[in-house]
């Protein structure tokens, strides 16, 4: 045979063996998945994503940062395979799924707690838990009408997104699902509700406590610079009355501190699939320490309470 055909057979039958090898599929720590998440965990969601890679380079997080309403809309469009946020699926959307043929799993992450954040040099800092739902309900809306220290200044609400964790908290808990009282508003970051409070001294803003209590986290730190966190006490619950609580891992996880929620990570795709190994990542020790460090209280890491004795 002649050199030329030689070469030309052996090119050949070097393609027909290539494209016989089987395909590299995707495992628990190799592929690609596309994850959303809800604005206020973005930074903790990334952290999580950058040590997972750290660890599994044939693997690759992409997240998505949007409203929760947004990243559920996708992620039921297929856009997404998985999604960190503060709530599990409905049974009409776990029902789409299973349509599809797919078992859609819901993994609790962290438990996460509201914050309330004011002026600095607001007066109030203490709320009941009665006076925060007089707030949220829309029958508070005079600072006076809390405190006879307090001035006789309109109250208003900022939050960050009307399609946002934050939103849906307030008005599930607070509104029976209704609309918004007039003296609230959106924004459109975590950042703005806090330039706003800082600089409207009427105003009370809601946050994830884990958007402000990070102490290594620069950004969080200097949110903190701006603003107070009000203590609230959970009048229903307490033994002893005037016990407000900030919102403290240790009074999360003992359920003082009232404005509490938790986070989940769902994911929908197969059970070998990278968006699997990703959530057991976050449940695993590295993981959970990532979430212990933003200030939330971690779904399965131990957590050591410190008893005060208060006189």
């Amino acid at each position: 045979m002649e050199t030329k055909n030689l070469i030309t057979v052996l090119f050949l039958s070097g393609l027909l063996l290539a494209s016989c090898e089987p395909t590299q599929q995707e495992t628990r720590h190799r592929g690609t998945v596309r994850v959303g998440v809800d604005d206020s965990y973005g930074t903790m969601l990334q952290s999580q994503a950058d040590t997972y890679m750290h660890f599994n380079p044939k693997g690759t997080i992409l997240l998505e940062a949007a409203p929760e309403a947004v990243v559920m809309a996708a992620l039921l469009a297929d856009s997404l395979e998985a999604a960190v946020v503060c709530r599990d699926l409905t049974e009409s959307e776990r029902n789409v799924f299973l349509s599809r043929q797919r078992k859609p799993m819901t993994y609790k992450v962290a438990t996460d707690a509201i914050a309330l954040v004011l002026h600095p040099d607001n007066p109030v800092s203490e709320l009941t838990f009665d006076q925060v739902a007089g707030i949220f309900g829309g029958t508070t809306t005079r600072w006076n009408q809390l405190s006879a220290l307090a001035p006789d200044l309109p109250l208003d609400v900022v939050f960050d997104n009307p399609g946002s964790a934050n939103a849906r908290y307030v008005k599930e808990n607070f509104l029976s699902n209704g609309e918004f009282p007039a003296n609230f508003f959106a924004v459109h970051t975590n950042a703005e509700v806090i330039d706003h409070v800082a600089s409207h001294p009427g105003a009370v803003g809601i946050l994830s406590v884990g958007c402000i209590a990070d102490v290594d986290d620069p950004e969080a730190q200097g949110f903190m610079s701006k603003i107070k966190v009000a203590a609230v006490e959970d009048t229903a619950k307490t033994a002893k009355p005037g016990t407000f609580r900030q919102p403290y891992q240790a009074y999360v996880f003992d359920g003082s501190y009232p404005l509490r929620r938790d986070l989940y990570y769902i994911r929908t795709g197969l059970s070998q699939s990278l968006g699997t190994g990703f959530a057991t990542f976050i449940l695993g020790t590295k993981g959970q320490l990532i979430i212990h460090k933003t200030g939330m209280v971690a779904a399965t890491a131990p957590t050591r309470l410190v008893r005060i004795v208060e006189e």
